[in-house]
């Protein structure tokens, strides 16, 4: 198994995800709280705080790539089941979201803004914006 380490979303804002990476460890992020598309992604990039104006400890944001495996492969290890999520592959758990934009093509400032329209676990519906279309 990978050495994963869990990263909190503290009250403050706060996270270590950029020592965490260079480490060698691999942070996966627990939220605290219902998603907000891919704003935490955005956060973890700039370390930004909305509530305090400011953005805490810069230089330990990473890469939108070590933020997006922080929340699938990385997570997987930390739950010991990457062999049933982490990941779409046969054989896997049908755990995935659909995005309104390409994550890995919206410029940084916008990430935080791209929502999720569509979440499956296990193959089933648990979440559907109203304006997706769903037939």
């Amino acid at each position: 198994a990978e050495d994963t380490t869990l990263i909190i979303n503290k009250p403050d804002g706060t996270w270590a995800c950029n020592d965490d990476a260079n480490g060698g460890r691999n942070p996966v992020i627990d939220f605290n709280g219902a998603p907000r598309g891919l704003y935490n992604v955005w956060v973890g990039m700039t370390r930004y705080n909305e509530g305090r104006g400011r953005a805490y400890a810069p230089q330990e944001g990473t890469d939108r790539i070590t933020q997006l495996k922080a929340l699938t492969t990385w997570a997987s290890y930390y739950l010991l089941r990457e062999k049933s999520l982490g990941s779409i592959e046969a054989g896997k758990f049908a755990d995935l979201i659909v995005l309104d934009r390409d994550p890995l093509e919206v410029p940084a400032r916008e990430l935080g803004k791209v929502r999720v329209l569509l979440t499956l676990l296990e193959g089933e519906v648990v979440h559907r914006a109203g304006d997706f279309a769903w037939h």
